[in-house]
């Protein structure tokens, strides 16, 4: 009895890291989810480097409808906010607003292969229920990945060398007070 439980416990946590592995290769954003119309903390995660070689920056597109954002300051980094002149202006907090944030690059870091982080986002998810993506592009000390690819299934997302981390906004509660009008 020992030795099927010592033999099925070594399976799973076999089977465990092999998923989990699957699942962090990916540059991500997390949580996928989220409420639309909601403000959201997320954080674009970067689990490795270019092969063997360390990230030094990232940059992030923000999708069309986000009109407020804020980069997470994080130490050692620097942080870049190249901004966009919307088509018309839209209100905003009573305000006219007529540019939103279109990248956000952080800059001088040294993340090792070896190692993962998190940069973070807060931001004001738009009222639509909707699949938002948010191409990164990761330069490291030799080369660079875009992800960018763009998807509407998980056998999609599977088939792709580097899918762009999303996130899926859910319909927005409109007992919540968080929904803009």
């Amino acid at each position: 009895m020992r030795k099927i439980l010592k033999t099925f416990t070594a399976a799973s946590i076999v089977a465990t890291s092999l998923v989990a592995f699957e699942v962090s290769a990916h540059v991500t954003l997390n949580p996928k989810t989220a409420d639309a119309g909601s403000y959201f903390n997320g954080k674009i995660r970067v689990p490795h480097g270019c092969g063997e070689f360390a990230t030094t920056s990232v940059i992030v597109t923000i999708p069309d409808g986000i009109l407020s954002v804020k980069p997470e300051n994080l130490a050692g980094w620097k942080i870049e906010i190249v901004k966009k002149q919307l088509d018309k202006p839209v209100q905003y907090h009573g305000k006219p607003l007529t540019e939103v944030i279109d990248t956000i690059t952080w800059s001088g870091g040294n993340l090792p292969n070896e190692h993962y982080k998190d940069f973070g986002l807060n931001l004001k998810l738009p009222n639509d229920a909707q699949r938002l993506f948010f191409k990164t592009t990761q330069i490291c000390t030799e080369g660079k990945s875009a992800w960018d690819g763009e998807f509407n299934t998980p056998e999609e997302r599977s088939a792709l060398d580097k899918p762009s981390p999303y996130l899926d906004t859910n319909p927005a509660d409109m007992h919540s007070g968080h929904v803009m009008k």
